[in-house]
């Protein structure tokens, strides 16, 4: 039996002199992945199944992304402006435009078999690299317009926690678990 709802009901107040973008997710004991935008005032940040973009001159004016299935646990700008990378519970990145009005898809990664913790852009905004949840891999390193893999570092007992550092032109990265940087 369908029923019936007023739209009236879900108007906002009149009263009501603005509206603002959701706050990040945050768990007890996890850290709570932030990034920039390389060239303008705004960071970026995931909250439930969607990824915001917020501009820090003006918080009431942000971007919401709801192109996620599971909730999103890391999104990064990458270097040039134009891509932004998200990655969700479920091990996937996916990785959208920033500069079109649709924020178009290019492209969707299954990086790991559980949750992404972090993901970075090389300084070249040509390689991804993510670190999570994979069971017998601690990070993996891909191309960002096929999603080809291009690395793998495999994990035996840490449980990765965030990615430090990409330096320019080369593979090398830092990455951190509860205890230590490596």
């Amino acid at each position: 039996m369908a029923s019936t709802v007023n739209l009236t009901e879900r108007l906002p107040n009149a009263n009501l002199k603005a509206t603002y973008c959701p706050q990040p997710t945050t768990t007890r004991g996890a850290p709570t992945v932030l990034g920039v935008h390389p060239k303008e005032p705004k960071i970026i940040y995931c909250s439930g199944k969607l990824v915001v973009i917020r501009d820090l001159e003006n918080p009431a004016n942000c971007l919401i992304y709801q192109g996620h299935n599971s909730p999103t646990t890391a999104a990064k700008i990458s270097p040039n402006g134009y891509w932004v990378a998200s990655a969700d519970m479920s091990g996937k990145v996916r990785v959208w435009s920033y500069d079109n009005p649709e924020h178009t898809l290019k492209v969707e990664v299954p990086v790991f078999a559980g949750e992404v913790k972090d993901l970075r852009w090389d300084p070249d905004s040509k390689r991804i690299v993510a670190v999570g949840d994979g069971r017998t891999l601690l990070a993996r390193v891909f191309m960002w317009d096929t999603g080809n893999s291009i690395g793998e570092i495999a994990a035996k007992c840490f449980n990765q926690q965030k990615l430090a550092a990409m330096m320019s032109h080369s593979l090398f990265f830092l990455h951190a678990d509860e205890y230590r940087l490596k």
